[in-house]
């Protein structure tokens, strides 16, 4: 199990703020919301994560030709 950061425990009273949030040191991690005044460490997405959103997207929006596969890169 790793340790908290310094900066991230306990945080501030009565919650974080935004311009809590743009303070935040350049070592923080960029995958950090900001929900209610508690801040949401977001694990970083996958290719496959990506993949699905563009296929999602893609054919949501009808861009990709109709007989090209997805699959295979083209």
């Amino acid at each position: 199990m790793t340790s908290l950061p310094e900066w991230l425990y306990p945080g501030p009273e009565g919650g974080w703020t935004s311009d809590d949030l743009d303070a935040l040191p350049p070592d923080a991690p960029k995958h950090v919301e900001l929900v209610d005044g508690a801040l949401v460490l977001m694990s970083p997405q996958t290719k496959f994560h990506m993949l699905v959103v563009d296929l999602l997207t893609d054919a949501r929006l009808g861009i990709r030709p109709p007989r090209v596969s997805p699959w295979c890169g083209r």
